[in-house]
């Protein structure tokens, strides 16, 4: 995502960050892959991903819901707040060092979390639709559930 697609989403009908990161992983042409990102993370490179120019606009756009789906993650991990996610993490003690690096990481760490989101919303829906088929007597589907 460049700036031009970034943009795009800047007006007063902004969207939000969840609806962005959502519409890339839906969309196959977008290079944003959610099991690539949940699995290595966004350091392995991501359109719109890789630049601080990106991500600090992405942050300087959406950083409230940022910082909250943030927030909200460190608490259900047992952390008091969002900051000793990095606080805590030792590579991250000496690599937040400007407030640049820190708009990245807070933009990853969120990306991060909706792709294990957006993974495992997609596995619930794989895992029901199998088991719809297999009550419906689909030899396939039980044989993936274990039931033949």
């Amino acid at each position: 995502m460049d700036n031009q697609a970034i943009n795009k989403y800047n007006t007063e009908e902004k969207i939000s960050f969840r609806e962005l990161i959502n519409s890339r992983f839906d969309d196959p042409d977008s290079g944003l892959a959610a099991d690539e990102v949940a699995m290595h993370g966004c350091i392995s490179g991501f359109p719109g991903l890789t630049y601080y120019k990106d991500t600090c606009e992405l942050y300087d756009i959406h950083g409230d819901e940022i910082f909250e789906l943030c927030q909200d993650y460190a608490e259900d991990s047992g952390w008091q707040s969002a900051l000793d996610l990095f606080a805590g993490y030792s590579p991250s003690k000496s690599y937040v060092t400007t407030n640049d690096v820190f708009k990245n990481a807070m933009v990853w760490q969120a990306v991060e979390i909706l792709a294990r989101d957006y993974c495992e919303r997609e596995h619930q829906e794989m895992k029901e639709m199998i088991q719809k088929d297999a009550a419906g007597g689909d030899k396939h589907a039980k044989e993936i559930l274990g039931e033949v």
